[in-house]
C-alpha cells in the first residue's frame, strides 16, 4: 500500500473519531472542557473545587472535581483519572452525596466497576446543596481513597474543604 496524503488524513480522521471527535485529547485536558463533556456546558469549577486522590505512597492517581451551574442551580462532581494506577482490573467505588434540608440526602449517587469500563471522567453525579448542608464526595480506587466536603451557604458555588 502506498502512503499518500489522503491515506494519512483518513487514518487521522479514523483515529480522531475513535477518540471522541477532533481535538478530543486536547479538549479533555482542560478542566472546563471536562465538565462540559460530563456535566454540561453551563458548569464551571467551584473555588478550591479540585481535590487530589492519592495512594498510600502519596502518589496522585485521581482528582475529584466539583462544578456548579448557576443556570441549573445545581452542582456536579466528577472523578478524573490521572497517573499510572489505572490497571484494567482495578476496582473503583465513588460516592457523592448532596445533603438537603434537615440533613436528608438528595442527589446521592454511588457507582462501582472495573477501570476498563471508564474513560477519563470516571464518574459523574449531580445534585444541590441546600443552605449550609454539605456536599460529600468520596472515591476509592484499589486500596487508595480520598474524600472531601463542601457547602453552599450563600446560594453560590460551594467551596471544598477538609480534603482527607
Amino acid at each position: 500500500m502506498m502512503i499518500t496524503r489522503k491515506s494519512v488524513f483518513q487514518l487521522f480522521m479514523a483515529f480522531s473519531l475513535a477518540c471522541g471527535g477532533l481535538g478530543a485529547v486536547s479538549v479533555l485536558n482542560a478542566p472546563e472542557a471536562a465538565a462540559a463533556n460530563t456535566c454540561g456546558t453551563s458548569y464551571r469549577m467551584v473555588k478550591d473545587g479540585r481535590v487530589p486522590v492519592k495512594d498510600a505512597s502519596g502518589e496522585r492517581f485521581a482528582t475529584i472535581e466539583v462544578y456548579f451551574s448557576s443556570k441549573d442551580n445545581q452542582n456536579c462532581a466528577i472523578l478524573v483519572k490521572e497517573g499510572r494506577h489505572w490497571g484494567l482490573e482495578e476496582n473503583v467505588n465513588v460516592s457523592i452525596a448532596f445533603a438537603g434540608d434537615q440533613d436528608r440526602q438528595h442527589g446521592q449517587d454511588t457507582d462501582s466497576g472495573r477501570m476498563k469500563e471508564y474513560s477519563r471522567a470516571v464518574y459523574t453525579a449531580k445534585g444541590v446543596a441546600a443552605g449550609d448542608k454539605p456536599i460529600k464526595v468520596s472515591a476509592t480506587v484499589g486500596n487508595a481513597s480520598a474524600s472531601a466536603e463542601g457547602w453552599d451557604g450563600s446560594g453560590n458555588a460551594p467551596r471544598i474543604t477538609n480534603p482527607k
